[in-house]
């Protein structure tokens, strides 16, 4: 690592004299950025009813945990996963806008992301739903 010069020669198109010109390439200000721009993540739908999918588009697998967190910082959902994560967001209050973070298994950011929840459906795994016709 550190700094290396490179010799990139340029064709003169133009016929205004050839030259050498020299091009500084300096490493990423830290190992985050790297992270970011190798890993590379699909999160869908977005907007959302509450639930969603983070897949990983990496040829390598990726075992990671993610966090969603409010408006506030609040976390609201953590799991760890392989490669995608299916979450859901139960919250009966849940519209609005998360903020999405993917840390690998050495605790270095892999990914930041927004969503969005625009509506929150039925979760009926929870509840028990009568429906009652008549006249009253």
């Amino acid at each position: 690592m550190g700094l290396q010069q490179q010799v990139i020669e340029f064709t003169d198109n133009c016929n205004l004299q050839n030259a050498n010109r020299f091009v500084k390439i300096t490493e990423p200000k830290n190992i985050e950025t790297i992270n970011q721009l190798y890993y590379s993540f699909n999160l869908y739908p977005n907007p959302n009813n509450g639930k969603f999918t983070l897949q990983s588009l990496s040829s390598k697998e990726v075992r990671a945990t993610v966090q969603v967190t409010d408006k506030l910082g609040k976390t609201i959902v953590e799991q760890a996963f392989t490669n995608k994560a299916e979450i859901s967001i139960n919250d009966a209050n849940s519209k609005g806008i998360y903020f999405i973070k993917v840390i690998n298994e050495e605790n270095k950011t892999l990914y930041t992301g927004k969503v969005i929840v625009y509506y929150l459906g039925f979760y009926t795994s929870n509840y028990k739903f009568v429906l009652i016709i008549g006249c009253f």
